[in-house]
């Protein structure tokens, strides 16, 4: 759908990623042709082999969208999330299995191919009539009391009452909205890569914890003749240089040893990929008729399946109280309606960007009590179910479905 230089849209997303396209079609979704929507975005150019875990209640969501029934069949169950302890030192904690069926569950969630999820949202999204969708790079705003107007490289203007910010870690619309935030680099490096083995996985995500950093291995969707998971192994930045460097026979047994050989013979079924681990978290989750979502407002180190989760959960609160607004006629994009998205997810937010970030750091430290009370705590979730039960509750973060009011 072509643009005029005068039009004005209810909601503008900017983001062309999962988290972007997600708050695009969910916005859709409760107001049909009556809410006016563009997705603001340059055309995604890399195809990411990376995959995500999606979590409880992320999958009732997608089955809401009507995306998920035609990626259910392209993902793998996560039935059993296992932290082993793979460090030399002193503390050393007892493996720790979080079996979905001790609450109840077939699986967690399940782990898809980024580029699988992001095909199906972008057929949805073309099947849209109140989404416009606009391949341009935003490079200034103008703010209004009462809209934002968006400027382009090619000299477009795009109006707007709310701009849902999915535009990632580097954030212009943050920027823009004079958003501040905290951030941080890490010592580490991710490399990420998709693997072929000998031995089933049984729906078994491993988190397997060194004193560099987690090395995650995650089922693919595999058939009884050809098993696949995927990896991500997180290094120093050195390490990771070399690890690129080693030739393919002996990076696969390198891995293969690396996690005790439980999979069996690994091969390679894709080139590694690598990304620097940093953390952000926003001072502010919306300003300026700007909503922060996803890795705008926090980007976290990839441990325990948060990251994309989290984002979701804004997803899904700026769009509940937007879509309530819109059919009320009142302004979307207001400091009443700003306020309170800040307040829905700020504790959320940064309750867990924390936890996360002391869990990566306690991997990385040689302080011995830091060592011992980490090693203390993986003891109890292995042995008190009552205490492991609850943290799997609030990992999946069962209020999803349900956004504040």
């Amino acid at each position: 759908m072509s643009i005029k230089p005068d039009d004005t849209f209810d909601i503008a997303v900017v983001g062309g990623g999962l988290t972007g396209l997600t708050a695009a079609l969910t916005m859709a979704k409760p107001g049909g042709s009556s809410v006016r929507i563009a997705l603001v975005s340059p055309p995604v150019q890399t195809m990411d082999g990376r995959t995500t875990a999606l979590l409880g209640n992320s999958i009732s969501h997608f089955e809401r969208l009507g995306v998920w029934q035609e990626c259910r069949e392209n993902a793998a169950p996560l039935a059993t999330m296992r932290i082993i302890d793979g460090t030399s030192r002193l503390w050393r904690a007892p493996p720790v299995d979080f079996k979905a069926a001790e609450l109840g569950l077939d699986a967690f969630g399940y782990n898809i191919a980024n580029h699988t999820l992001a095909d199906a949202l972008n057929r949805h999204i073309a099947a849209e009539n109140c989404i416009t969708r606009i391949e341009e790079r935003i490079v200034s705003a103008d703010i209004a009391t009462d809209q934002l107007t968006l400027h382009t490289e090619n000299d477009k203007s795009i109006k707007a009452k709310l701009v849902i910010a999915a535009d990632g870690k580097k954030s212009g619309m943050r920027e823009i909205a004079g958003i501040s935030a905290r951030e941080w680099q890490y010592p580490q490096t991710a490399i990420a890569v998709d693997l072929a083995h000998s031995l089933p996985h049984h729906f078994t995500s491993t988190e397997f914890h060194t004193e560099t950093g987690p090395f995650t291995v995650v089922p693919l969707p595999s058939t009884s003749k050809k098993y696949q998971s995927g990896l991500v192994w997180v290094l120093t930045p050195i390490e990771a240089e070399k690890l690129l460097e080693t030739e393919q026979q002996s990076l696969e047994l390198l891995i293969e040893q690396k996690m005790q050989s439980m999979l069996g013979k690994i091969s390679l079924a894709g080139a590694p990929q690598k990304f620097p681990l940093t953390g952000m978290i926003a001072n502010k989750l919306a300003a300026n008729r700007v909503a922060l979502v996803g890795d705008a407002a926090h980007v976290l180190p990839p441990i325990g399946a948060q990251g994309f989760n989290m984002g979701l959960r804004d997803v899904v609160e700026i769009c509940t109280i937007a879509a309530t607004i819109l059919s009320t006629n009142e302004d979307p994009g207001s400091e009443q309606v700003l306020a309170r998205y800040n307040r829905a997810r700020r504790t959320d937010t940064t309750a867990r960007t924390g936890a996360v970030d002391l869990l990566n750091r306690s991997l990385l430290t040689d302080f011995l009590p830091v060592q011992a009370i980490r090693g203390i705590g993986l003891f109890a979730l292995a042995n008190i179910p009552a205490i492991r039960k609850q943290l799997m509750k609030r990992g999946l973060a069962q209020n999803l479905s349900q956004p504040s009011t």
